[in-house]
């Protein structure tokens, strides 16, 4: 009776970990974690439009208008404020609190760990699901993706620097690894250790 019973609750508690699902990986989403408007998906999914050609616009003057949803929970909020000083240390941009601006980002508690790319007229909503995404490199992570970054593994040079794995990879995503051709990146090198880069054993 005991060796059903560990027999029943490992195999319980395999099929729930099997079952969880991975925040940056939502379904309906291009990568997983990129937002396009209801058009653009149907457009993509259709081959009338390749996913380098979405891209929202650059905010100007380099000031970045946000609000923080009052379903934040304070973990949220806390690698929200990490994630904003991180970018404040490293770059040019600046993060403010929202005043009357048209265009500016909400940070919510929404379904999975995902953004557009780049400033968009239907508003960028970055949702950052509890626990899964709270965490300051995921924060960064999709902030990078709506001041208009894609994943790194996407650029046109990817090839020379690192080998996918095709065969290894859960059918529906393989998409995710395909090179994005007009990706310009500026001439900077190759960053394996870039916050845009998937992991070694992404799947």
């Amino acid at each position: 009776m005991k060796l059903f019973q560990i027999t029943f609750v490992t195999l319980f508690i395999a099929v729930w970990a099997h079952a969880k699902k991975n925040p940056m990986e939502t379904p309906g989403l291009v990568d997983g974690d990129i937002q396009v408007s209801p058009e653009e998906f149907i457009a993509l999914k259709e081959g009338k439009l390749t996913f380098g050609s979405i891209r929202g616009g650059r905010w100007t003057k380099g000031e970045i208008p946000y609000v923080i949803s009052s379903n934040m929970r304070a973990s949220g909020r806390q690698r929200i404020q990490e994630a904003i000083n991180e970018y404040h240390a490293r770059t040019c941009l600046r993060f403010k609190q929202r005043t009357n601006e048209r265009y500016y980002i909400t940070f919510q508690e929404g379904t999975g760990c995902n953004s557009p790319v780049g400033m968009v007229s239907y508003g960028n909503r970055i949702n950052l699901e509890y626990p899964g995404c709270h965490s300051k490199g995921t924060v960064m992570h999709e902030i990078g993706h709506s001041i208009g970054l894609y994943h790194e593994q996407n650029r046109p040079d990817r090839d020379q620097y690192v080998k996918i794995h095709l065969q290894n990879i859960n059918g529906p995503w393989a998409y995710a690894f395909k090179i994005v051709n007009s990706i310009d990146s500026l001439g900077t090198p190759y960053d394996f250790h870039s916050m845009m880069h998937y992991s070694t054993f992404a799947d």
